[in-house]
């Protein structure tokens, strides 16, 4: 392994001391993944819609799987969600909040949560993606 990574055995140990953090802090760093999750996904169901769905049940991992019921494709939906408009902004009284969402199917898409993510990150993302859920139902709206 050591020497795909281009490291001679001088430099064993720092990859040893990478190896030991990791051990030490993954377990925690996972569980609070998970916990986003699925925070992010029983808020995006809050949204009372019925243009898409989240089996909250089945979360188990960080990785969370939103089905679109109606006539949104995923697609158009994740590329929404990466642009801000100028109402938003005005609306949500706030900047710059992008969420990655990935098209899994024409009907589904995915968002995985990590490490990097705080619980405001979460709330700012489930706004982001009641509102944009809002604008699809109210297109004359948007």
């Amino acid at each position: 392994m050591r020497k795909v990574l281009g490291g001679g055995m001088r430099q064993a140990g720092i990859l040893a001391a990478c190896a030991l953090v990791s051990l030490d802090e993954a377990e925690s760093n996972i569980q609070n993944d998970h916990f986003n999750a699925l925070t992010m996904a029983q808020g995006i169901m809050t949204a009372n819609t019925d243009q898409l769905f989240i089996d909250v049940q089945q979360i188990q991992s960080n990785i969370v799987f939103i089905q679109f019921l109606r006539d949104i494709t995923s697609k158009e939906f994740c590329q929404r969600l990466t642009t801000v408009t100028k109402q938003e902004e005005i609306d949500l009284g706030q900047d710059n909040v992008v969420v990655k969402m990935s098209p899994w199917t024409d009907t589904s898409a995915r968002f995985v949560t990590h490490r990097d993510l705080s619980p405001q990150h979460i709330h700012k993302a489930i706004q982001k993606v009641h509102y944009t859920i809002h604008e699809f139902e109210n297109p004359i709206n948007s």
